[in-house]
């Protein structure tokens, strides 16, 4: 298609005005015609009803005609949990005797995820962004900087969901890239060959063209002490410009680390015994450590204290 630079202005006409009524013009006018204003229509129901191979075809070329919308980079970013071992819950989210009713009905992770979205639980563990990273454009573009965009505050503790009786250990050593909740404006880091931690940016950086997609994993450090809520920046270039854009699970990933089980079970008001603890939760008194089976009652032990019974 070419650009309004390349039409040539209409050259002016040489006839002379004559006076009087101009000519009737027996053109018809293009709203009544309607394979101008319903072609926008018939192409995307075209799309719609063309089968896989095709539509993707049909995705390119309406793609090259508008090459330049959106953001510079496709991602698809998931979150995953591991080293799960409780819940925390804010003062204004203690569970009620209907709440226990509804968890005993559930597994574990049922459990986990029932209490992060009705409870605003927040997990206690070592959480990973998994991003999946493609160009949204018909040029390459470049990532030169990875940064977390963060607000850290004090957390408020009211009662604490352990779902592992366990203890913490260590994260894995599968790391590709490491952000800091709390170290707001600091670039992405790796391992390097001697273990130590180094910044990823602004040495290197990651080049995404055409169909080619790059699958990073980010570790989310958590503060010591603080709840911070993450989203994470990219920073792009995309031809001859630099562009910031914040990507996401679908909301911003709330941060205490799995430590808290730990370091600060003492300063909550009450503590819940779940997940492979227990399987049905149970208010657990507060000597339940010296007898944990007791603190579950009979028939209500979960696998890892069943585990080789």
């Amino acid at each position: 298609m070419g650009s309004s630079k390349d039409r040539k202005p209409a050259k002016a006409s040489s006839r002379k005005k004559t006076s009087g009524a101009p000519p009737k013009d027996t053109r018809t006018p293009w709203w009544q015609k309607p394979f101008l204003w319903v072609g926008g229509v018939v192409l995307i129901a075209l799309g719609a009803a063309l089968n896989a191979p095709l539509q993707f075809t049909f995705g390119r070329i309406i793609e090259n005609f508008a090459p330049d919308i959106g953001d510079p980079v496709s991602a698809v970013v998931s979150l995953e949990h591991s080293a799960l071992h409780g819940v925390s819950l804010p003062r204004a989210g203690a569970l009620s005797d209907q709440d226990l009713e509804s968890l005993r009905s559930m597994g574990s992770e049922q459990q986990v995820s029932w209490l992060m979205e009705k409870r605003d639980g927040i997990p206690l563990s070592y959480p990973q962004l998994r991003l999946e990273l493609k160009s949204n454009r018909p040029h390459p573009v470049r990532v030169t900087d990875i940064q977390p965009v963060s607000t850290c505050e004090e957390p408020s503790r009211g009662s604490l969901v352990k779902t592992v009786l366990g203890g913490v250990g260590n994260a894995s050593n599968s790391i590709v890239f490491r952000l800091y909740a709390d170290r707001p404006g600091s670039g992405a880091e790796v391992v390097g060959p001697g273990k130590e931690q180094q910044p990823f940016f602004p040495n290197r950086t990651i080049t995404l063209a055409g169909e080619e997609r790059e699958y990073l994993v980010l570790n989310l450090e958590a503060s010591a002490t603080k709840l911070c809520r993450l989203e994470v920046e990219l920073k792009v270039v995309d031809g001859d410009k630099e562009v910031r854009q914040t990507i996401s699970p679908g909301r911003k990933v709330a941060l205490l680390p799995f430590t808290e089980v730990e370091d600060f079970e003492d300063v909550y008001s009450s503590v819940y015994l779940a997940g492979t603890i227990c399987n049905r939760p149970v208010l657990a008194p507060k000597n339940y450590r010296s007898n944990v089976g007791a603190a579950c009652g009979p028939g209500n032990l979960g696998s890892e204290l069943t585990q080789g019974r």
